[in-house]
Parts: C-alpha cells; sequence; structure tokens
C-alpha cells in the first residue's frame, strides 16, 4: 500500500495559515481549506491528502505553541490603539497613513456589528481588535512607503503580519520570498490588477483550476518585464 506523503514544512505553514484565519472552525474544515490551498498550488496533489488525522496532529501542535506563546508574541498580537504608540511607537510621518487605514478598518467592523446587542467595552475590544493588531501596524509602517494605494498597504501588511505569525509557529527564521515577488513587481502599473487579482483569488477562493492559470499567466509576465 503506498504511503501518503509527507507533511512537509511548507504544508505544516499552510495548515498553521488556515488556522490562523479559521480558528474556531472544526478540524475537518480546516482540513479541507488546507487541501484547496495546496491543490490550488499543485494539481497533482492527491484528493484527500493530508488527511484529517494528521492535520488534528499538526494542529494540536500549533494549538500548544500558542498556548505558551511568550509575553512578546501576544504584545505583538494584541489589538492595535492609538495608546499603544507608547510602547510600539512609529514615524510620525505613517500615523495619519495608520489612522485613515484604521477608520476605514473599524467602520467595517462596526457595519458587521450593526445587529449587535452587546456593545459593552469588552464584546467591542473582543471583535474589533481580531484584525488590526501592534504586528499589522508595524508592518504597515515598514511598507507605507511603498504602497500608494491604502487598500494594497493593509492587504500586503496582513500577508506579512501572517507569515511572521506563521514562521514563529514553525519556530524558523523569517522567510517571505513568496509574498516579496509579487511585492517587488507591484510596481509594474500593467501588472497590478492581474497581480493583485491572481494572488488574491489564490488566497480567498482557496485555489481553484482558473486561480492557477491566473497565476501562472501573471508570472510568466514578470519573467517577460525583468528580461527573462
Amino acid at each position: 500500500m503506498a504511503k501518503n506523503p509527507l507533511i512537509t514544512e511548507s504544508v505544516r505553514g499552510v495548515i498553521s495559515d488556515v488556522y490562523k484565519d479559521n480558528m474556531d472552525c472544526p478540524a475537518k474544515q480546516i482540513r479541507d481549506k488546507v487541501e484547496a490551498r495546496l491543490r490550488g498550488k499543485n494539481f497533482l496533489i492527491k484528493p484527500g491528502w493530508p488527511g484529517l488525522s494528521a492535520v488534528q496532529k499538526e494542529l494540536t501542535k500549533i494549538r500548544e505553541k500558542e498556548e505558551t506563546k511568550p509575553p512578546e508574541q501576544h504584545r505583538l498580537d494584541r489589538p492595535w490603539s492609538i495608546g499603544c504608540l507608547v510602547e510600539r511607537d512609529i514615524p510620525p510621518e505613517v500615523l495619519p497613513i495608520v489612522l485613515d487605514i484604521y477608520q476605514q478598518y473599524l467602520q467595517q467592523e462596526f457595519n458587521k456589528l450593526a445587529n449587535a446587542t452587546d456593545w459593552t467595552s469588552d464584546y467591542l475590544n473582543m471583535k474589533l481588535g481580531q484584525k488590526f493588531t501592534v504586528r499589522l501596524v508595524l508592518w504597515i509602517a515598514r511598507l507605507y512607503k511603498y504602497f500608494d494605494d491604502y487598500n494594497d498597504l493593509w492587504r500586503f501588511a496582513r500577508l506579512y503580519a501572517r507569515q511572521e505569525q506563521v514562521d514563529w509557529i514553525l519556530g524558523r527564521d523569517p522567510c517571505t520570498r513568496e509574498i516579496d515577488i509579487w511585492t517587488l513587481f507591484y510596481q509594474y502599473a500593467e501588472m497590478r490588477e492581474e497581480m493583485a487579482n491572481s494572488y488574491w483569488f489564490i488566497r480567498d477562493k482557496e485555489g481553484t483550476e482558473e486561480g492557477l492559470k491566473m497565476k501562472g499567466s501573471s508570472l510568466e509576465k514578470i519573467r517577460n518585464l525583468h528580461g527573462g
């Protein structure tokens, strides 16, 4: 009987990434999303892989790592507010950009909570702080000069912040090469829409055949722009 492929570090990274987006979901649902993400990158992957038990084992390791998270990691993942500048300052010229993105984010979240019945401070902090964290703001501060569009800045900062989390879970040095490719070639105006669409199509739609073709087309154009 043929053995299933080993769970590599790359696959562990995908499991960690999917888990962070779906922490309240059951293991089977996370497994399904992991498979879809992996097959979006490689359609030769066997359907049904990785198995539920393999994913459950990795989720146990991830949760154990999260439970022993050091104070510094907790501080990075706490909800950001202006008061956080006391401990984690950012360049003054970045603050207006962060506040604009913060305002847009809060507006979106308030719209989602339009039917909420509990408006206590604890409830709002829990709901509103899930995505706009100290870690995210630090990445906005690092990347803000590269992106003219705040939506693009927000999206790419989220990617880098998530990759930092995944690398910590896996216990490895930061490695953002895949995201860097998309970031560095984003300067070509003719590439921006297609690159953004293909990258986020693959992530958000969990990797369909159409998404894979879009990614291949974008990468081919990058090679041509870069001279081969």
